[in-house]
């Protein structure tokens, strides 16, 4: 089954930071993103066995922020993930696609469990 593709639309993830910080995270997502052009390249088989459209995926366009929060900070990572797709094929490309391997590439804590939004 593959997910619709609907109008644009951008989801925000949240998580702790933990062990890597926004530029660390954005290099490995920029290369997930740019093998997704190439049917045979891991990432777009990740995205088939997620159920997306690997072509449909090609104007994704992730980016990670830092952000201080509350009265003692506690530094945020911000996943946003925006494209010609809706919500829930932005979170599934996050969490069946990128995640794997950032998780891989920098470990298991790269960053803490994503807030509930």
């Amino acid at each position: 089954m593959v997910l619709p593709v609907d109008s644009d639309q951008r989801v925000e993830l949240r998580f702790s930071r933990e062990e890597a910080g926004a530029a660390e995270l954005q290099g490995v997502i920029d290369e997930v993103i740019a093998e997704l052009d190439d049917s045979s390249s891991e990432s777009a088989k990740l995205a088939r066995e997620a159920g997306l459209d690997p072509g449909e995926l090609g104007d994704a366009d992730v980016s990670v922020a830092e952000e201080a929060q509350g009265v003692e900070p506690v530094t945020m990572i911000i996943v946003a993930v925006a494209g010609s797709f809706g919500g829930e094929v932005a979170k599934t490309l996050w969490r069946e696609v990128i995640w794997p391997r950032v998780k891989r590439r920098l470990g298991v804590a790269a960053v803490g469990p994503e807030e509930d939004s």
